[in-house]
């Protein structure tokens, strides 16, 4: 029977007949049927409805062919082309509502809402961070009419957060609920201001799956005596994040000195950031001077705090 597929509020899986009143009157049909199961991901990224068993039937399985078409905070929508159980009137785009989040082997996972629990959809390849600073999420599907893989990306938008020394954040853009918190390291304690970028180890997956990658978050290391020391991030079309920190300041050494950066508990980052006193003018030292000046080390809290 020709139709289409679409969700409800409760993402539960709708399928609209596309046949005339007089007919599916005539055959004591409904206008739609209601399919509810768990939702998974296959290996090729599409999707999969394990149904529930009901009186009448048995447990069974539903894939939806095709690929991922939009992310955004709180929901993923799909660009439907087959179906293994119906012949479609029309290509139709599915929306699953939700959250993204990540899981402990620093996976990307979306949380379909239920009544009861999520469903999870689990994407098991490896992200990378674009030259905007943003997540993107690469894979590979079959096409249909070739049976040759063609390769797919996800890209995520929103901004970055220093949590604390042994986690950053990604959280979306326009969501309360949406972000991914991901287990790393530093992998140097050491900023110098003219390299730009903050760099962290991190592990995707487990297993024989499992790598190893650098995190690497590019940006520009700035300071006034209005806002204090702060790190400008570009995010892509002229956009840019600016975060503040708190920190103590070192002038122990003549010719450096040295910020050691705080999180927002005011516990060490384990981050340090490097300047050479030939970089700043006389009224910035006399700054740090009087910072300083109850003792070799002092916390600056000059301007807007805006932490990561």
């Amino acid at each position: 029977m020709k139709g289409f597929f679409t969700t409800d509020k409760n993402n539960n899986l709708i399928y609209i007949l596309d046949k005339p009143a007089k007919w599916k009157k005539e055959h004591d049909l409904p206008d739609k049927i209601k399919l509810t199961g768990t939702w998974k991901l296959d290996k090729n990224h599409n999707l999969v409805l394990k149904t529930t068993k009901t009186k009448n039937y048995p447990k069974s399985s539903l894939t939806l062919y095709g690929k991922i078409e939009k992310v955004n905070s709180d929901y993923l929508s799909f660009r439907l082309q087959k179906s293994s159980i119906s012949y479609l009137s029309q290509k139709h785009l599915i929306t699953l509502r939700g959250r993204w989040q990540a899981d402990k082997f620093n996976r990307l996972t979306f949380e379909v809402k239920k009544k009861d629990k999520p469903d999870t959809l689990r994407f098991k390849n490896i992200w990378e961070i674009n030259k905007n600073n943003k997540i993107i999420y690469i894979y590979k599907r079959k096409v249909l009419k070739t049976k040759k893989k063609q390769e797919q990306s996800i890209q995520f938008s929103g901004f970055w957060q220093l949590a604390n020394k042994n986690k950053i954040c990604y959280k979306l853009t326009h969501s309360k609920k949406s972000q991914f918190d991901f287990r790393a390291h530093l992998q140097t304690t050491n900023v110098y201001p003219k390299k730009g970028a903050i760099k962290y180890r991190i592990g995707v997956g487990y297993g024989k799956t499992r790598k190893e990658k650098t995190l690497k978050l590019y940006g520009s290391w700035k300071f006034s005596r209005k806002l204090g020391l702060f790190f400008e991030v570009g995010y892509g079309r002229g956009k840019l994040k600016r975060y503040s920190f708190s920190a103590k300041v070192n002038l122990t050494n003549k010719d450096k000195i040295t910020f050691s950066l705080l999180d927002n508990k005011d516990r060490p980052l384990g981050l340090k950031l490097r300047y050479q006193r030939k970089l700043f003018n006389k009224k910035d030292l006399e700054f740090f001077t009087k910072l300083s000046k109850k003792g070799k080390n002092y916390k600056a809290t000059a301007g807007l705090k805006l932490y990561f």
